[in-house]
């Protein structure tokens, strides 16, 4: 799958500092003129792989302020005034000039490798390697390779800072690896490779120490949420279950390990389970750890909420900060689906130059009892300067799995052609043609109407999976798809991507499509009505709190829905066994005007108008 793009933006700064415990220097370090790039590179060689003069270079302002994206802050290290060592893409590519992209002294891609010197650690078979580090991504690779051997083989790569967003802020402070099987030798030699384009990467205060006694570290873990954000209707039944990667790089056994996963509003918990770990023996790797309740999230109201995993040592740990894992979760004031934060300050586009389709993977609750309806779906798209995007027409589609379609099934997606697929039901369709005034990376809103009855708005099911598509086709395939931050973690399916095959992880692991939806009700009227003291409440007007009484015949699962006048939902209540009750619902945020309270069962419903007055 081809993928290119040059979306580039000024210079952010993220310090990323932990808090670590002392540990015995080995080489480097403070005083050591290799360790602190004192003055020149020393010791270390360059490589420049790719091409001649793609190389690392000392710098004595430890900045990489040359390139037209350049930032002129040095790297936070303890040595920086006497320099560091810098490769800086940006301006191998540019040479300082924003207009002159690939026009550089040495254009981009580039490879380039610093070395170590021989390193003598005989004897010192458990060692990890500290540093400080300055680095912004676009589509670059950083890696630590090491050799036991002097360089002769380099037989051991980690991939780091991969958790780096494409143009996301820079990583400016500490960083410590701990190199499993390096060591026990005297021809010990590491070197830090750069792959890739723009934008830079700095090192400074180097040193190979002692591996540390207990290090806990958490890796990936299940994002248990279906979706980031979620209807308060869609998330009731979301039952969300937990597990987590738990490594040990310390040199001896971590015992009673309690591993514990929360859910939080604010600092609030609400949920806990845990699990303690007997032993994890040095160098265990992503020992995948599942906890053993799981969390229904029932009556959450609208609003943040996270997930935490936490791995604890009684025995202490030399960096805590790496023994949490979190990330958010909304329940919608809006309605709203999405697979990503609704952040509008977007800076992830990706063009694949060939027709392909992008879509988001959503799922309904089994809940439902009223009609709601899709009506609109919510894109974001930029476009290269050469290729503007005025006049050019997307196609939308909101299809529904059938069959148990199974995304992860290599037989359910041999067939590329999305919108004849035997298993994939079109449920929903519309068209937006952009125009002169389309805001780049802005939000644009796109009508749908149903398939199958030809109205406005795509009737939903409840308990069913829905692909929410955008068709890059002709002369739109050279649209860019705008990506935001991905919520989404390990085996959880959230973009999908079709073009030569369906890539179900999406664009990157890190990356999920600004794709949206909003739900409505199907219908304001009462086709088939309960009596009328069905539905009661006070005061009218309100201003704070509405006060709802349900008066039923039998116990039922009930839809309480507040909406505007034109059956836009603002909050659905699913309420199980619902019979003689009293709910309240806040509505000192909606605007002076007229609205709508509704009650739905399987018997029928009861809608009512209610003033909201300030």
């Amino acid at each position: 799958m081809k993928i290119s793009t040059k979306v580039i933006f000024p210079i952010l700064i993220f310090l990323f500092v932990g808090s670590m415990a002392f540990s015995q220097v080995l080489w480097g370090g403070a005083g050591d003129p290799n360790g602190e790039f004192a003055d020149g590179l020393n010791d270390w060689t360059v490589n420049a792989v790719s091409a001649p003069g793609a190389l690392w270079e000392w710098q004595a302002d430890a900045d990489a302020s040359e390139g037209a994206f350049a930032s002129d802050a040095p790297i936070a290290s303890p040595s920086a005034a006497n320099g560091a060592a810098v490769f800086d893409s940006d301006f191998y590519d540019n040479g300082g000039d924003p207009d002159n992209l690939g026009g550089g002294p040495v254009p981009a891609p580039h490879t380039s490798e610093l070395v170590s010197p021989v390193i003598d650690l005989t004897g010192q078979d458990f060692i990890s390697l500290d540093f400080y580090q300055y680095y912004r991504k676009f589509q670059s690779d950083t890696y630590i390779i090491w050799s036991n051997d002097g360089g002769a083989n380099w037989t051991d790569t980690l991939l780091l800072n991969e958790e780096i967003l494409t143009n996301a802020a820079g990583i400016n402070g500490h960083k410590t690896l701990h190199l499993l099987g390096a060591g026990g030798t005297s021809q010990f030699r590491f070197k830090f490779l750069f792959e890739g384009e723009y934008y830079f990467w700095i090192i400074d205060d180097v040193s190979v120490i002692v591996r540390p006694d207990y290090e806990l570290i958490l890796g990936e873990f299940f994002y248990p949420a279906s979706s980031y954000e979620q209807p308060r209707s869609q998330i009731t039944t979301d039952t969300m279950g937990f597990f987590v990667a738990v490594s040990n790089y310390g040199k001896l056994p971590a015992t009673d390990v309690t591993v514990k996963a929360e859910v939080l509003r604010g600092s609030t918990v609400l949920f806990t389970s845990e699990f303690v770990v007997d032993e994890l023996a040095p160098g265990t790797i992503d020992s995948f750890i599942e906890l053993p309740d799981v969390f229904p999230p029932g009556d959450l109201n609208t609003g943040n909420y996270s997930i935490r995993y936490t791995a604890t040592n009684p025995l202490g740990d030399y960096d805590a900060t790496n023994n949490t894992k979190s990330a958010p979760f909304r329940v919608s004031t809006a309605n709203r689906f999405s697979k990503e934060d609704n952040d509008e300050n977007f800076e992830i586009a990706w063009i694949l130059g060939e027709d392909h389709a992008v879509g988001n993977l959503y799922r309904t609750s089994t809940d439902w009892v009223d009609q709601f309806v899709m009506n609109k779906a919510t894109t974001s798209v930029a476009w290269p300067d050469d290729a503007p995007v005025e006049g050019k027409s997307m196609n939308f589609y909101l299809m529904r799995l059938v069959d148990d379609f199974d995304l992860w099934d290599n037989a359910d997606i041999e067939n590329t052609d999305v919108q004849n697929h035997p298993r994939l039901e079109i449920r929903g369709f519309g068209a937006h043609t952009y125009t002169a005034s389309t805001q780049e990376y802005g939000l644009v809103d796109v009508n749908l109407e149903d398939i199958e009855f030809n109205t406005p708005g795509v009737l939903l099911a409840p308990g069913e999976q829905y692909l929410l598509f955008a068709n890059y086709t002709g002369e739109a395939n050279n649209i860019y798809q705008v990506y935001n931050q991905k919520i989404q973690y390990l085996n959880v399916i959230s973009t999908v991507v079709v073009s030569d095959q369906w890539y179900t992880g999406g664009i990157s692991d890190v990356d999920a499509a600004v794709l949206r939806m909003e739900i409505d009700l199907y219908s304001t009227t009462d086709e088939k009505p309960l009596p009328d003291n069905a539905l009661a409440f006070y005061p009218n007007p309100a201003s704070d709190i509405l006060n709802v009484e349900l008066s039923l015949e039998q116990p039922t699962l009930a839809n309480v829905t507040i909406a505007d006048i034109d059956g836009s939902v603002i909050q659905i209540d699913e309420i199980k066994n619902a019979f003689q009750d009293k709910r309240q619902y806040d509505v000192s945020s909606l605007a002076s005007g007229t609205y709508i309270v509704r009650v739905a069962t399987k018997e029928g419903t009861k809608t009512k108008k209610f003033v909201v007055q300030h």
